[in-house]
């Protein structure tokens, strides 16, 4: 079956409205909170709630997906994310915009599984070109919006950002809405049922408990998260009490997702040439010197330069770790193992925002040294038990 052009269009334009609406205000969310008379630690609270959201959507959003069928999970999500873009825009406090960013999780719960239906609707021959269109659009969304939202800030102010990134994304929903109105039968999935997420669970403990190398490469991407959770959530905060603009904060931001997306035509040839171990231990111990440098930055040049690095050391990390689950878990259970991953990161991430509000209490630099500390240990647990050198597929048993 091919994917009628006109679909496909429209698809990509709201994808890319929608994508450049929430990139535009995401890396610039903590001083959107503190500007709604959020404190530290309420800020650090605010992310691991959300954590805990990103976790229980993220269970059910693929399911959901399935079984209503993946252009009305699209049109349900875009509807749940333009009522957040309200309540965001209205918010008197940081209370209401909590509310209205779990309503964004599962919005996007619902439509990032849903990009698989027009994948799977191209001809075999341009899934592999609909796949980098795709990846090529986030990527750009995630380089121009910082620097949009940074400026929409200086122009005035929080609201004008979310009124301007609320019209983006209204303009998405309506035309996710006109293709589920267009194309009304849903894409099911026989024997897929709420309950069957429990064996789902199983198999997973099962997964990483069968295989040594697996189980390290789930600490070492603890380590990551844990480290780029604490970083991330408090980056503005510590950039805005250095006295740097939110322009340049937001123009930090997008230089970092534009390194990202370089990297992972690097990471791509290192795996080759060298294997999975030296780009993944290269991203952790990079990462931690890359922190370390950010906090002793003089000035607004520095903290680009350092910020960049370690959106370059991300994408470098993150290929290489897609590349090894590949080889290391069976076909058949690779896209388990990859929700394995996906889940394991909410976990990780639910107490340490609060955590780094209590540490930056103590100093705003003590959550960066903090996350170079994680950052190193990532590079130790990599150096000694992640295989060197080029890795052949391996058989991982799992049992159900």
């Amino acid at each position: 079956m091919s994917c009628p052009f006109k679909l496909f269009t429209w698809f990509y334009l709201a994808k890319i409205l929608a994508n450049l609406a929430v990139f535009a205000f995401l890396p610039i969310l903590p001083l959107y909170l503190t500007d709604r008379n959020a404190d530290i630690v309420q800020v650090g609270m605010f992310f691991s709630a959300l954590a805990l959201a990103r976790l229980l959507f993220g269970l059910l959003g693929g399911w959901l997906a399935d079984a209503v069928g993946h252009l009305r999970a699209l049109a349900l999500g875009s509807a749940f994310g333009t009522l957040a873009f309200v309540l965001l825009v209205s918010s008197p406090d940081w209370h209401l915009a909590l509310i209205g960013m779990v309503l964004i999780t599962g919005a996007g719960a619902l439509t990032t599984p849903s990009q698989s239906a027009f994948v799977g609707a191209v001809t075999e021959e341009n899934r592999g070109k609909s796949f980098g269109l795709m990846n090529t659009i986030h990527a750009s969304a995630q380089m121009g919006g910082p620097a949009l939202g940074g400026w929409l800030v200086a122009a005035g102010g929080f609201v004008l950002l979310f009124k301007v990134a609320g019209a983006l994304y209204l303009a998405a929903a309506v035309i996710r809405l006109g293709l589920a109105a267009s194309n009304d039968q849903p894409r099911q999935v026989q024997g897929k049922e709420p309950f069957s997420l429990s064996s789902d669970f199983r198999r997973m403990s099962n997964l990483v408990l069968a295989g040594g190398l697996l189980a390290w490469m789930l600490v070492a991407d603890g380590f990551g998260d844990i480290a780029m959770s604490l970083t991330e959530t408090f980056q503005p905060i510590f950039l805005e009490n250095a006295s740097i603009s939110i322009t340049r904060i937001g123009l930090i931001g997008s230089i970092a997702y534009g390194t990202a997306l370089v990297s992972h035509s690097i990471a791509g040839w290192m795996v080759d040439r060298f294997g999975e171990r030296l780009p993944v231990f290269l991203s952790f111990g990079l990462t931690g010197a890359s922190i370390l440098g950010f906090i002793a930055s003089p000035d607004w040049i520095g903290f680009a330069a350092s910020w960049g690095l370690i959106g370059l050391m991300w994408g470098l990390g993150t290929t290489a770790y897609d590349s090894l689950i590949s080889k290391t878990v069976p076909a058949r259970h690779r896209g388990l193992a990859y929700g394995l991953f996906s889940t394991a990161q909410g976990f990780f991430s639910l107490p340490v925002p609060l955590l780094g509000g209590w540490l930056f209490l103590l100093g705003p630099s003590v959550p960066f040294y903090a996350a170079a500390v994680v950052s190193f240990l990532g590079a130790a647990v990599t150096m000694r038990f992640f295989p060197a050198g080029i890795v052949e597929d391996v058989a991982v048993p799992v049992v159900a």
